[in-house]
């Protein structure tokens, strides 16, 4: 699916998706066109990254609903006490 189409049931109109990346009182955030912010990240960098693979995972979704129920997965994995430690040890090595 291109990033410049709706997806099913949405309705037609200009998707601006160059700037997903967003700055709140200290902390970066992605936000979604389904209204959902997913984040906090340390970094614009962090933000980046999800970014580019959340929307590259989102490109083979159609359904609206299933885009939020995944986007929700994706930000409940994101910021597991796991990943976090796993983050954590990256940024030392």
């Amino acid at each position: 699916m291109s990033r410049n189409t709706p997806r099913r049931d949405e309705p037609p109109g200009r998707y601006l998706r160059s700037d997903r990346c967003l700055l709140r009182r200290g902390r970066w955030y992605i936000a979604t066109r389904e209204g959902i912010d997913v984040g906090p990240y340390e970094s614009r960098e962090a933000a980046e990254r999800d970014t580019r693979l959340l929307v590259m995972m989102l490109d083979a979704v159609d359904d609206p609903n299933a885009a939020q129920a995944f986007i929700s997965e994706f930000q409940r994995r994101a910021h597991s006490p796991a990943q976090r430690r796993a983050k954590t040890r990256a940024v030392r090595s």
